[in-house]
């Protein structure tokens, strides 16, 4: 009998362990979201694993929240936000890919969940009030996928004579992807495509090849597009670019703004200035952001003493992510001074191996 209650007994506390640890993705996080303001994402592709570590706006570490998905965004391919809900694409294992979701972190309820979206390895996406679109190129092909985040119904097409899809916005009821592709030349160009949202169905196309072949995030400002050329196609090479473009949606005209530096990897607008991170997220170069204004046109450049391959601004405050520290600026009277430092890497075992992939502000 007593051997039987002893069962019992390191059953029962067997179960309990289980049943805790079985709940690490699907915790209550509710309790920690009054309390912190960045969310830096740490993963690894050895293993379905990625640690979410929350800081508070002095930099103190909050709580870490563990998932069960691999290859969890990155600095190609950022999180967004929106209505409260942060989405990530997770790949997987890296050299399988073998993930097709989107995940969700809702910020107000502390749920997540992953919305399936049909497509493995997702390398651009992007978030509107109605749908996920998201695209990927694989043994020739480009596709692109529309995921409807009421009901989750996802809508496939093919994209004819495109390598690969470098960017995605939406406004106005218009999809606007800009992709890489090759000219009647046979060297490499870009096309804007502009599609309806809702039907898919072809509204303009345009020829960017002069324009640069590989572009930062979009963004919008009144009734123009605007993103960074971070390379272009000059002699048959790829040459780095440090031009700032301006589409006039009104009149489908183009204007360009040469930049005080090269690689304006990424774009964040706060009203008129535009802050524009300079980096080459291949060769891990960062250089240092540029204050642009859409209205006046002034343009400041600040060096930058630590590495940034991310950044987001928000309440007057920009955020600037590298490798292993985050850094807070204070944007007051149009200039950028620094406010602190965090060592951010709280992942260290050898074996997976996590890395810092991107960050989230609340």
């Amino acid at each position: 009998m007593k051997q039987l209650r002893n069962f019992l007994l390191i059953t029962a506390s067997a179960l309990c362990i289980f049943a805790c640890s079985s709940c690490v993705s699907g915790q209550d996080e509710s309790a920690y979201l009054d309390d912190f303001r960045i969310g830096v994402i740490e993963t690894t592709g050895q293993e379905n694993k990625t640690s979410i570590s929350l800081y508070n706006e002095s930099l103190d570490l909050v709580t870490s929240l563990d998932y069960k998905l691999g290859s969890m965004g990155s600095f190609f391919c950022l999180p967004q936000k929106k209505d409260n809900k942060v989405y990530v694409v997770p790949e997987g294992i890296s050299t399988l890919s073998d993930l097709t979701v989107v995940f969700c972190i809702d910020l107000t309820k502390g749920t997540t969940e992953e919305i399936d979206i049909g497509l493995r390895g997702a390398t651009a996406f992007f978030v509107n009030d109605d749908y996920i679109f998201s695209s990927v190129s694989w043994n020739g092909e480009t596709s692109l996928s529309r995921t409807s985040l009421l009901d989750h119904k996802t809508d496939h097409t093919s994209l004819d004579s495109v390598f690969f899809v470098n960017q995605i916005y939406t406004y106005n009821n218009r999809l606007f992807l800009l992709c890489m592709t090759s000219t009647d030349s046979g060297s490499l160009g870009s096309r804007l495509i502009e599609l309806d949202t809702e039907s898919l169905a072809l509204i303009n196309e345009t020829d960017f090849s002069e324009f640069g072949v590989s572009f930062s995030n979009i963004t919008h400002y009144k009734e123009t597009l605007v993103f960074g050329s971070v390379h272009r196609w000059s002699d048959m090479l790829e040459v780095d670019d440090q031009r700032l473009v301006l589409y006039d949606l009104s009149t489908n005209s183009v204007a360009t703004i040469d930049l005080a530096m090269k690689y304006p990897a990424q774009l964040a607008l706060e009203k008129a200035s535009l802050y524009i991170l300079h980096a080459s997220l291949p060769t891990q170069e960062s250089f240092g952001i540029s204050v642009f204004n859409l209205d006046t046109h002034r343009l400041v450049y600040y060096e930058l003493s630590h590495e940034a391959f991310q950044i987001i601004v928000k309440d007057n405050m920009l955020y600037s992510l590298g490798n292993t520290s985050l850094y807070t600026y204070d944007l007051s009277d149009d200039k950028l001074t620094f406010v602190s430092e965090a060592y951010v890497k709280q992942r260290t075992e050898k074996q997976p191996y996590y890395y810092v992939s991107s960050m989230f502000v609340n």
